[in-house]
């Protein structure tokens, strides 16, 4: 850390009782290694670390949880760098890839048709035909990913869409409380452009 500062790289503010660390210049975090950040009453920590989100990388930090004033921390603006990510699974398993990259594609879908947890069963009974295929009450578009009717339906019914999923592990419902960006849909300004399931 001090070398970092005696670069100016960083810049070392004082907030309350702790420091805050601020980048000057973030081309210069290209590669960060993971840091744990001491109080000055050496009672409390901050780690900090890369994380991926929004298609770019990020500095992230999480407080212990006895922070006196969790609120004083905040997730540092600067973009490190723009890389898109996306679910993995392990090589030579085509089916698995098939089924996760269709799970991903059926939560975007989900928020585009404004299929929520909450009110899936309503609308199940519409007469859209994407709302219908979606829900399993019409053509059988799990079939040819080896799975029944209703497997988009059920992935919904369990853990929502993909902007209810984002809220609640990385946005306004989550500790990080981050901003979808660039992972909102594309008719919000974002990327996220889910294809048709048929």
């Amino acid at each position: 850390m001090s070398q970092l500062m005696e670069s100016e790289i960083l810049t070392e503010k004082q907030s309350g009782m702790n420091f805050m660390y601020v980048l000057n210049d973030s081309n210069d975090f290209l590669i960060t290694e993971y840091k744990v950040l001491h109080s000055q009453n050496d009672v409390n920590f901050i780690r900090c670390m890369k994380m991926s989100y929004n298609g770019k990388l990020t500095l992230y930090y999480e407080a212990s949880g006895d922070l006196p004033n969790p609120d004083d921390y905040e997730l540092l603006p600067e973009i490190i760098s723009k890389e898109p990510v996306g679910p993995a699974v392990r090589r030579g398993d085509e089916e698995w890839f098939t089924i996760v990259r269709w799970t991903l594609q059926a939560m975007q879908g989900a928020e585009e048709l404004g299929l929520t947890q909450e009110n899936i069963d309503a609308k199940a009974k519409s007469d859209d035909v994407a709302i219908k295929r979606f829900t399993g009450n019409g053509d059988d578009i799990g079939k040819s990913l080896g799975l029944d009717k209703k497997w988009a339906y059920r992935i919904v019914k369990q853990v929502g869409n993909y902007g209810e999923s984002f809220a609640r592990n990385l946005g306004e419902q989550s500790p990080l409380k981050l901003d979808r960006g660039m992972n909102r849909l594309y008719t919000e300004g974002g990327l996220v452009y889910p294809l048709p399931l048929q």
